[in-house]
């Protein structure tokens, strides 16, 4: 009898490893940017940066209204840091 894993085993365990460095990125900067607004224009550079995205918006909940409203965008024709 072998003591070697099974095949598929092997398969998954050289499997690579997935890049956490934009995880990494945005534990801190929630860590060290307190204004929403700051937050969420650098959480948005970070993805530009990272997936080279040209339009980015983030859409937040409106608790008194229950709807969705845009809080942050990066790219596009209605920004002026563009």
């Amino acid at each position: 009898m072998s003591d070697s894993p099974p095949a598929a085993h092997n398969a998954s365990a050289a499997a690579p490893l997935p890049d956490i460095s934009i995880l990494d990125s945005f534990i801190h900067i929630s860590a060290t940017v307190l204004d929403l607004d700051d937050l969420l224009r650098t959480a948005l550079e970070i993805l530009r940066q990272k997936f080279n995205f040209a339009f980015q918006i983030i859409f937040l909940i409106d608790d008194e209204t229950n709807t969705l409203a845009q809080t942050a965008q990066l790219g596009g024709p209605d920004d002026p840091q563009s």
